[in-house]
């Protein structure tokens, strides 16, 4: 009886622990709303957030942080040390994939860990950038105040399109685990400060 008791009071005061480690405040929290994956090499990536800045105060509508990172979660601890935020993705809107990135298969991958995250909505559009992420997201845009919603309205499905190339992480997965469709993917490029959808990437398998 004296074990149970004993139990019980340890079950809720490490409850009551836990609860208080998940209340962060809401300015310590940097919500992503644009991931960028540029190749490097077979293991090593460069994992680019972008996170809008809400506050009146701030310099700049958007932060943006870099790190050259082999796994996903490993890059989101180092992106939180510089920003000095708890970095989520509750808010992720786009994932952006420079092409050579996805010509040597690592797509897939990358989006099957987002897809097996419960943060991150199964609506999350992708597409692939001709020749570098991190530079679509960190140039310069004078009648676009915000890249993030720029690329998102950029990407988002029009009804006015006969053939829509626009594809979410739920849509890839479908099309990954298909025996009788490929993926599609918009591939994007940035050309005299404007952001256009250019061509249509056709993924067999990984590649």
């Amino acid at each position: 009886m004296k074990k149970s008791i004993i139990l019980f009071v340890l079950t809720i005061l490490l409850t009551g622990c836990s609860d208080k480690e998940l209340k962060v405040p809401l300015e310590d929290i940097g919500m992503v709303s644009t991931l960028s994956f540029d190749y490097i090499d077979e293991e090593m990536m460069k994992l680019t957030v972008a996170i809008p800045q809400f506050s009146p105060e701030a310099k700049e509508n958007t932060q943006l942080f870099s790190v050259t990172t082999d796994m996903i979660s490993k890059g989101i601890v180092e992106i939180e040390m510089q920003s000095d935020k708890k970095i989520v993705l509750n808010q992720l809107r786009v994932v952006l994939f420079n092409e050579e990135f996805a010509k040597h298969g690592r797509m897939r991958k990358v989006i099957r860990h987002l897809y097996r995250d419960s943060s991150v909505g199964n609506k999350v559009l992708i597409a692939i950038v001709k020749e570098n992420g991190e530079e679509v997201l960190k140039a310069d845009y004078p009648d676009k105040p915000n890249v993030n919603l720029y690329i998102n309205d950029l990407l988002q499905p029009s009804i006015n399109t006969a053939f829509n190339p626009n594809t979410n992480i739920h849509d890839f997965i479908y099309t990954q685990t298909s025996t009788v469709h490929d993926s599609i993917v918009p591939i994007v490029d940035k050309k005299n400060g404007i952001i256009k959808i250019e061509e249509v990437a056709v993924l067999r398998g990984k590649k």
